[in-house]
């Protein structure tokens, strides 16, 4: 279980805290400057910051900065486009989620202060894959509040229709198989489930290529776990999670194939490891099954 504390940004502007002796250079120290700093905005992960402006603020030598900045960026925690002073923290979305859509709503100043750059499309991608992954609702603010730049959406066009042009070759195909009679929607359930499973990879790995056919393929294979297979919605969704929480299975659930392959497998692993573990509290983790009911009769739960 994660734990989570509040720090105020102001701390960095204290008089006391300026007053405090400062560590030598280090990745770690330069780590928590940059995820609680005054630097930072309420949208998660991503601000505007040059290297001499983040330098100074914390006291070191553009020199010593760039070495800091190194071990994060060599252990993959962050990047950053210097020439458009943009920084980009990929997970930091993942531990400060959204509560409501009306925060999302909220990042829509914060959005438009940084500069447009290659770094904030794929921050872009990255921030929709997860809203959209919490709900329509969240999906909705995020795309109406987080606009992207001419370029991108001129990006975004073309994936569209690269992405029609594989809806109708698929469709033509299996409109020509004997026995068929026209072609099947995969439902917003399928649809809700492929994004979600996209967000939790890429939350474990954010340079994971998921292309607009591989999306498109996992809303069918989805589709099918629950029409055929008799799967909820709620059941998938929280398997995704515990799979992209595991070690091990993090790194083979890579499709959605894979999950619906290994379903039965997964739903018993997940199941043993909530009767051997406890939390610190002394409560028992809740198993998929339970995640998915609570989910289903809307009611608000915390790993």
């Amino acid at each position: 279980m994660a734990r989570y504390r509040k720090i105020d940004t102001r701390m960095w502007g204290d008089a006391k805290f300026r007053a405090l002796s400062s560590p030598a250079i280090s990745g770690k120290y330069l780590w928590i400057f940059l995820l609680t700093g005054p630097h930072t905005t309420n949208l998660p992960g991503l601000f505007r910051g040059g290297e001499k402006s983040l330098a100074e603020e914390v006291g070191w030598s553009v020199e010593g900065f760039r070495k800091g900045f190194r071990e994060l960026f060599q252990e993959g925690l962050i990047k950053a486009d210097w020439n458009a002073r943009v920084v980009w923290i990929p997970n930091a979305i993942k531990y400060n989620p959204p509560e409501n859509p009306n925060v999302v709503k909220s990042w829509r100043d914060s959005w438009d202060e940084v500069p447009e750059c290659p770094l904030k499309s794929e921050a872009y991608e990255r921030l929709k894959g997860f809203t959209e992954g919490l709900g329509e609702g969240f999906g909705k603010a995020f795309r109406k509040c987080c606009a992207k730049g001419l370029a991108n959406q001129e990006q975004e066009q073309e994936q569209e229709l690269n992405t029609s042009s594989e809806r109708k070759t698929y469709s033509d195909q299996e409109s020509k198989e004997p026995g068929k009679k026209g072609t099947h929607e995969e439902s917003p359930e399928a649809s809700r489930l492929a994004v979600l499973l996209k967000s939790e990879i890429l939350g474990n790995k954010p340079d994971f290529r998921i292309t607009p056919a591989q999306l498109r393929k996992w809303e069918q294979t989805a589709d099918r776990m629950l029409r055929l297979d008799g799967r909820t919605e709620g059941q998938i969704a929280a398997l995704i999670r515990w799979a992209q929480q595991d070690e091990f299975w993090m790194a083979n659930i890579l499709s959605m194939d894979k999950l619906r392959e290994k379903f039965d497998q997964l739903s018993l692993k997940a199941s043993q490891s909530t009767t051997s573990s406890s939390k610190p509290n002394g409560k028992p983790p809740l198993s998929p099954s339970e995640i998915a009911r609570r989910q289903q009769a809307g009611e608000e739960w915390r790993q």
